[in-house]
């Protein structure tokens, strides 16, 4: 006979009412207090994360406005330093020559003045003291009076490749003559000829000459007074262009003779 051993039958567990355990079931934390009571479920706050997101934007714009604006004004600040400098150095350079013309005007004054001799009509030539002169008269010679004008020094007169700020000639030759050779460049459009009256002599009447009044020098343009004296010519003239000024404004309105 075989021999099974004991056999043991399994009992629920059971209260000891004798009642029937029930199986255990965990409680959900945040839906269970302390005291086994249902606590009500919470629901998320969409208000706080809707305003956080707000203010987070917010902020973020305002970072990104305080940085253009930065950047901006620092842009600015740099444009307006170099205007600044710009206007400055302008304004240096103005000043600079502005007081350069000044001092080349105070030191051509007082003028020096040359006066002719009476025969050659006693032509008083007023110009800059800053210039020299080198004149030649001679009673004997077809010109009575040739005199060359320049700044500092007079560079060599036998040069002709050599221009002059201010020439003078007294010529043995009438008014009427000396003109024919200055009518006859006219149908080339190099001259022009137009009519002068002296300021200080005014009852004699010359012609002035603008272009190329050098037909043999072809550097030689500028401006030519020629004006009756007599028997003779009065040709005063300035062959250099950065010399007009002064003939201008200082030569032609000074200018006197015995006619």
């Amino acid at each position: 006979m075989l021999n099974y051993g004991s056999i043991r039958t399994m009992q629920p567990d059971l209260e000891p009412t004798g009642i029937a355990k029930k199986p255990y079931v965990p409680p959900i934390a945040q839906n269970i207090s302390p005291n086994g009571s249902l606590l009500p479920v919470k629901k998320k706050n969409t208000l706080s994360t809707v305003i956080y997101l707000i203010l987070g934007v917010i902020i973020v714009g305002l970072l990104i406005f305080g940085l253009m604006s930065f950047t901006k004004m620092n842009k600015y600040k740099n444009n307006v330093d170099a205007l600044i400098n710009t206007a400055v150095g302008t304004a240096v350079q103005k000043t600079q020559a502005a007081d350069d013309t000044k001092y080349q005007t105070e030191a051509k004054s007082p003028n020096k003045t040359y006066l002719s001799p009476s025969a050659a009509g006693s032509v008083k030539i007023v110009y800059p003291k800053t210039w020299s002169a080198y004149i030649i008269e001679s009673q004997q010679n077809s010109n009575p009076v040739n005199a060359y004008f320049y700044p500092n020094f007079v560079p060599d007169v036998a040069n002709q490749a050599n221009i002059f700020s201010l020439r003078m000639q007294v010529l043995n030759v009438p008014y009427a003559q000396t003109m024919d050779q200055f009518t006859g460049q006219l149908s080339g459009g190099k001259i022009k000829i137009a009519a002068f009256i002296p300021k200080n002599v005014p009852s004699v009447t010359g012609s002035m000459i603008t272009g190329a009044i050098d037909p043999n020098q072809p550097k030689a343009t500028g401006t030519m007074v020629v004006l009756p004296l007599r028997d003779k010519t009065i040709e005063i003239w300035s062959e250099n262009a950065a010399a007009l000024e002064d003939f201008n404004a200082t030569v032609l309105p000074n200018l006197t003779f015995t006619p």
